[in-house]
């Protein structure tokens, strides 16, 4: 739910005071992350899913083992760290966008 929210507001919000101004009004520097911003609640949802799947086949090959508190959180952490990761290694591949100041355009 937290990556949903965090969709939300990185990239529906922007998105949407574009369209009103009709111009890009969000300066060089978000125009440059925005894209890249937008990746990681989709990685974070996915490996969401993921973790969801493993934890059921864990349940089904081993019913009567559960997971304690800490390790489900450090699955959470490791899950959000890969994530954010992920943003990183894109973000420092990937130059393709660029920002004229001329026609406030992204």
């Amino acid at each position: 739910v937290l990556a949903d929210v965090l969709y939300t507001i990185c990239t529906f919000v922007p998105q949407f005071v574009t369209f009103v101004a009709r111009r890009w009004v969000l300066g060089p520097v978000y125009c440059l992350i925005q894209g890249h911003i937008g990746m990681v609640p989709g990685a974070l949802n996915t490996l969401t899913v993921l973790a969801i799947s493993a934890y059921r086949l864990k349940m089904v090959l081993a019913p009567l083992r559960d997971i304690s508190l800490f390790t489900a959180r450090l699955i959470l952490a490791l899950i959000w760290l890969l994530a954010l990761s992920i943003l990183v290694v894109i973000g420092a591949y990937n130059g393709g966008v660029v920002f004229n100041p001329h026609i406030a355009r992204c």
